[in-house]
């Protein structure tokens, strides 16, 4: 296996580093997967081999899922603490007043006696001071971290140790902080089991045995890579590149699957257990985030989500969808990005993201939030909410996710839906006079009818306060504490037309409420034009020339245009005389009516609709 100069000095580092140390603890990120959990028990097999006492420790225990996979009940949840499974023990004799000549041990009836003899002064009780299986570390080995904080309690709660001892950082994730002693971080490996599997030469090479005094060879490869490291080395690298079908697999992983194969690796066993068998409670689960999937095919994104209570009422565990969101990126069209965000047990919202090459960068995207990854793979956390609902988060995170889209792709950039406008910085309260939202609405959003509902649904959602003082009110993003906000003078709607008829004036009118300028005499409308005057600022003058009558025998017409495409095809159409007034079923679609006393109208500049706009 060829690898570059940095890449090679750092494994003889790591291996020389392994060679001095006598008690190495081995710890994965939290709410481990696969690839760390895998390459934390592999490397503990194989340090056990080149009789090095090794101890893995993970903050959390391990997934139900990786079970099956050989030694995986050897994780402790304490470093220092007294650990059973440590096949040591440590027994202090003080012998300062005396001087020691042998030791001595003999084995009866299945018990051990140990024997100490002194030359002068013999010895007391009180000289013996059992410290039980408690040993101090000299190395720490974290694997598949991308920085401190994802080993959650385990760095938390032993930072000191960490300053104390050397620190080795296993991964190989591009966001990597690089904050070991020793960092064997390399963006090219397909995960951290295959970095493990590079090492094992070069501890080979350091390790030797250094029982065998008489004859310097070394340990060769078969004995180390038996049928369960192979297994486990084997679990990480199929989990990490999903069955070999990301853009990380590389012909070097699969160069090593193989000969992890031929050295006993259950590829089969493997398969069953993390690619075929799903619980009810995931099944349960995965059909919830179905029903959920979105898709904007301007940005080319598809996000779902799950809530902590979509979770309680499955039975499921969040960890349980982490396979789902490749299957989506794998099987929907004419997507860049997918974006799958949960809210976890611990009340973290933990997003998963996923790109369809490397022109769409996902760590570009998740660094906006902090996390990090790979370019097709990666993802972030947020754990402090800001005072915002789960749903307000998701609204946020997929709205940046179509601003990232939109400057990539060079394409104008998204307007909020009202859910959006409700939870976005700025947000304009508009006194209104009308019986319904959507009379101001409908116009403006042709989605609205689909958002009102949307919104309907989520529960959480803090209603919109109307009120007769238009207000500027900020709302903090995620990371701000502050709110600030502007006062606005009111903006004036019009009342809501009823079902009267109209009367239009031939007084000047300069422009209507959406700034379009409006003739300055209806008697240069044309007959065509005048029925389309909708959503324009009502006038007063007498009745125009001619009016199309509604024929009785056509049936209810829900667009007036129609009727009037309808009409122009009947030829019992009857013309009204300029004298007769229009009798038309049909209600003015028109939302706004002017002042029963018109006069020259002001130029009226409308924040909430300019808001819109942008």
């Amino acid at each position: 296996m060829k690898f570059t100069k940095e890449i090679t000095q750092t494994l003889q580092k790591v291996a020389s580093l392994i060679k001095k140390s006598k008690n190495i603890v081995l710890m994965p990120h939290a709410k481990m997967d696969c690839d760390g959990m895998s390459a934390s028990v592999a490397l503990h097999l194989i340090l056990n081999k080149f009789g090095k006492h090794s101890t893995t420790v993970c903050s959390d225990p391990v997934p139900e899922a990786f079970a099956f996979l050989p030694s995986s009940d050897i994780f402790s949840q304490e470093i220092t603490a007294k650990n059973t499974k440590i096949k040591q023990f440590h027994l202090r004799v003080d012998n300062s007043d005396k001087k020691f000549k042998n030791l001595e041990y003999s084995v009866e009836d299945g018990k051990i006696n140990i024997i100490l003899f002194s030359e002068d002064t013999p010895f007391n009780e009180a000289d013996f001071t059992f410290l039980g299986a408690q040993l101090k570390p000299d190395l720490i080995i974290t694997l598949d971290s991308g920085d401190t904080d994802q080993l959650g309690k385990m760095y938390k709660d032993n930072t000191e140790l960490f300053a104390e001892v050397p620190v080795i950082n296993i991964d190989h994730h591009f966001s990597n902080t690089q904050f070991g002693d020793v960092n064997l971080v390399d963006y090219t490996s397909s995960s951290t089991t295959q970095l493990i599997y590079n090492l094992i030469p070069f501890l080979e090479k350091e390790c030797t045995s250094e029982e065998s005094t008489q004859s310097e060879e070394k340990i060769e490869k078969k004995q180390i890579l038996d049928a369960n490291i192979a297994t486990l080395l084997l679990a990480g690298m199929l989990t990490d590149t999903g069955s070999f079908q990301h853009a990380n697999t590389t012909p070097e992983a699969l160069d090593i699957a193989s000969i992890l194969i031929e050295n006993g690796a259950e590829h089969q066993k493997i398969v069953k257990h993390l690619f075929k068998t799903k619980s009810v409670q995931t099944l349960k689960i995965w059909g919830r985030v179905l029903m959920k999937l979105q898709q904007d095919t301007t940005y080319k994104i598809v996000w779902s989500q799950v809530s902590r209570n979509d979770l309680e009422e499955t039975g499921a565990h969040s960890d349980d969808i982490n396979d789902l969101i490749d299957e989506l990126m794998a099987t929907t069209p004419d997507t860049e990005l997918v974006l799958l965000v949960k809210e976890r047990e611990d009340d973290i919202i933990s997003t998963s993201v996923r790109s369809s090459s490397d022109d769409v960068d996902s760590v570009a995207f998740t660094s906006i939030f902090g996390g990090g990854g790979h370019k097709q793979a990666a993802g972030f956390k947020i754990r402090e909410r800001g005072g915002k609902s789960f749903e307000e988060i998701v609204s946020d995170i997929v709205y940046e996710a179509k601003l990232f889209q939109a400057k990539r792709l060079h394409i104008p950039l998204p307007k909020r839906g009202l859910l959006d406008i409700i939870n976005s910085e700025k947000i304009v309260a508009v006194p209104i006079e009308t019986e319904s939202i959507e009379n101001i609405v409908a116009p403006l959003m042709p989605d609205f009818p689909a958002e009102l509902e949307n919104i309907t649904k989520q529960k959480n959602s803090n209603p919109v306060q109307i009120t007769e003082t238009a207000e500027v009110i900020e709302i903090p993003k995620i990371v701000q504490a502050e709110v600030k906000t502007e006062t606005l003078q009111p903006v004036p709607v019009p009342e809501i037309i009823t079902q009267e008829k109209q009367t239009i004036s031939t007084e000047k009118v300069n422009t209507d409420l959406f700034g379009d300028p409006i003739t300055e005499n209806i008697s240069e409308l044309s007959e065509e034009e005048i029925p389309y005057a909708e959503h324009k600022e009502s006038f007063e003058m007498p009745a125009p020339e001619k009016y199309i009558e509604k024929p009785e025998d056509e049936g209810n017409y829900d667009d007036f245009a129609d009727f009037l495409a309808k009409a122009d095809e009947n030829e019992d159409v009857e013309y009204l005389t300029e004298t007769q007034t229009a009798d038309i079923d049909k209600p003015s679609l028109n939302p706004y009516v002017a002042s029963k006393e018109p006069a020259e109208p002001e130029i009226i500049s409308d924040p909430f609709l300019e808001s819109l706009d942008k």
